[in-house]
């Protein structure tokens, strides 16, 4: 390892966003540190918490529609439309985003809506911090910039291919030599490029697709071939058509 005032910047980065710094991984090694870890009981634990958790995680997509749906209510008023989150709400239900759209199945109701004096409770939609069962403003942060490494939905796996751009500069014996992927932002599948590579003694050509920012480049496989014309030799590439080590993280 590079000790903390010798590292470069970009090494910084890439530390800062690792694999084993994501929240998940952490609460998983806190997991695997109790002493019932590895057992059958613990994993069965462990399994209905991540499925527990999985119950809860909303596509962004059925609240976009539910947007759309109360955005949309044409009403004619000579005023701004603003309406209680019960109206809302009942847009949504009758118009079935959830139910139909969605196939989400609702629990059904013991009685008909009431009429429009009944009116929810405030509570229904934000818990006054006095009944809170836990101290979220403590878990929870209203901070706009996360302290953690939050990226951008298009770098989904930039700490991922960090891992292979990591393990090629400790060969090289300096892991400050991540400082130069940058210069791979030109290898784009647009532009065609070619890479030699040698690895265990062999020289194998790769086509180059994309380039995670700061970090590897995917390639993909192949071969030069020369065939003959009419104009004489031409050399192509062809790419390898398997499955194994399609991609190469480089």
């Amino acid at each position: 390892m590079v000790a903390k005032d010798d590292r470069c910047p970009a090494l910084d980065t890439l530390l800062r966003r690792h694999v084993c710094n994501k929240p998940s991984v952490k609460q998983y090694m806190l997991a695997a540190d109790d002493a019932s870890a590895g057992s059958d009981e613990w994993k069965k634990l462990l399994h209905d918490k991540l499925q527990s958790h999985a119950k809860v995680c909303t596509p962004t997509q059925i609240i976009e529609d539910m947007f759309a749906v109360q955005k949309g209510y044409k009403v004619l008023k000579t005023s701004n439309k603003l309406r209680r989150p019960e109206k809302s709400m009942s847009l949504v239900l009758s118009q079935k985003v959830i139910t139909q759209k969605h196939k989400f199945k609702t629990p059904s109701t013991d009685q008909p809506i009431g009429g429009k004096t009944v009116r929810l409770q405030d509570e229904v939609w934000k818990m006054p911090r006095s009944l809170e069962s836990m101290p979220w403003g403590e878990v929870v942060s209203t901070n706009a910039v996360s302290p953690y490494y939050s990226c951008k939905a298009e770098n989904f796996t930039q700490n991922c291919s960090d891992l292979p751009l990591l393990r090629q500069a400790e060969k090289q014996g300096d892991l400050n030599a991540v400082r130069g992927a940058w210069i791979w932002q030109l290898a784009v599948f647009e532009h065609k490029l070619l890479l030699k590579v040698k690895m265990n003694g062999k020289e194998q050509w790769h086509h180059c697709l994309f380039h995670q920012p700061t970090s590897a480049i995917a390639l993909w496989l192949g071969q030069l071939q020369v065939a003959k014309s009419r104009f004489g030799a031409v050399t192509y590439f062809v790419h390898d058509s398997s499955m194994q080590d399609l991609f190469l993280f480089w």
